[in-house]
């Protein structure tokens, strides 16, 4: 299948509204902060590696996209304004403690979380570490790969080592994990239960007081996407897209043309996308999907 952008690649999205999301993306270097709004497309690219990107698009709020570089920098973006600055400028923690890998939004605070199991979290604007005692004193094969919450009193972040750690809001306990692979993303439900997904297929489902692994005889792709939309969790390796059914982990058919290239999910209430290095895709009811084109 013809790829999205000719020269580009893509790493993640960030979802505000149906009509408008975010995109990071790198051609020969250079990364890219891609905004898709209304069918017409913009750009902006900071000298430095972009990591991972949230957003909110919300009627009356107006919108923010946060662009979270690998070394703890930020690139904010507004309506009529874009400000770079950083989460930790005093100390330059992520320069100590090793590259951060994933922003989220969980209720109106933002989290930030990363190698040596730093964490850092944004409430009213100001940010701050909350790592506390679990962080690692330097670099090393330990840390968090993904962070979500249902609220800001129950937040998952998950890492190598099948590593899952839960903080109600003041303090980190270490859940008991049922593996010891490298886990990729973690999705926190309204129900107080979490998805968690990583290398080799694995899948975990429960609540902080008890982890399962969920039987997957589907593939041993590792995953590294996840999402809920309309009801349904979708999860996605680097070529492939699933759903989780009741019997277990199912491929999901896009109906398009492959070979395709999948790796991140993001979704809000009217859309989802599927982001992969090479492939944009949408959809508006998860079974009929639409491949995007960048126009930059």
């Amino acid at each position: 299948m013809t790829h999205s952008s000719p020269e580009m690649k893509f790493a993640q999205c960030a979802v505000g509204s149906q009509a408008r999301a975010w995109f990071i993306a790198e051609e020969d270097d250079q990364f890219r902060l891609l905004q898709l709004k209304d069918g017409k497309w913009a750009a902006r690219s900071p000298e430095w590696p972009i990591g991972s990107i949230c957003g909110s698009d919300e009627p009356g709020k107006g919108f923010e996209v946060i662009g979270l570089g690998i070394d703890g920098e930020l690139l904010i973006g507004t309506p009529g304004k874009f400000i770079e600055t950083h989460l930790d400028p005093l100390s330059r923690g992520p320069d100590r403690y090793g590259v951060l890998r994933e922003v989220r939004r969980v209720g109106e605070d933002v989290f930030a979380a990363g190698m040596s199991r730093q964490v850092y979290r944004r409430r009213a604007g100001v940010w701050s570490d909350v790592a506390g005692p679990i962080r690692e004193s330097g670099p090393g094969a330990i840390g968090f790969n993904s962070i979500h919450g249902a609220s800001t009193n129950a937040v998952f972040a998950v890492g190598f080592g099948g590593e899952v750690w839960f903080f109600d809001g003041s303090c980190w306990i270490q859940l008991d994990s049922p593996t010891s692979v490298a886990l990729n993303r973690v999705l926190a439900l309204q129900s107080g239960h979490v998805l968690i997904c990583g290398a080799g297929g694995v899948l975990l489902q429960g609540k902080p007081d008890a982890l399962a692994t969920i039987k997957n005889e589907v593939t041993k792709e590792n995953l590294y996407g996840m999402t809920e939309f309309k009801g349904r969790i979708f999860l996605s390796s680097a070529k492939s897209l699933f759903v989780l059914g009741q019997d277990g982990l199912e491929k999901q058919d896009t109906g398009l043309d492959g070979p395709l290239t999948f790796g991140n999910l993001e979704a809000q209430e009217d859309v989802i996308w599927s982001v992969g290095a090479r492939h944009l895709l949408r959809s508006f009811d998860g079974v009929v999907w639409e491949q995007v084109f960048c126009q930059i």
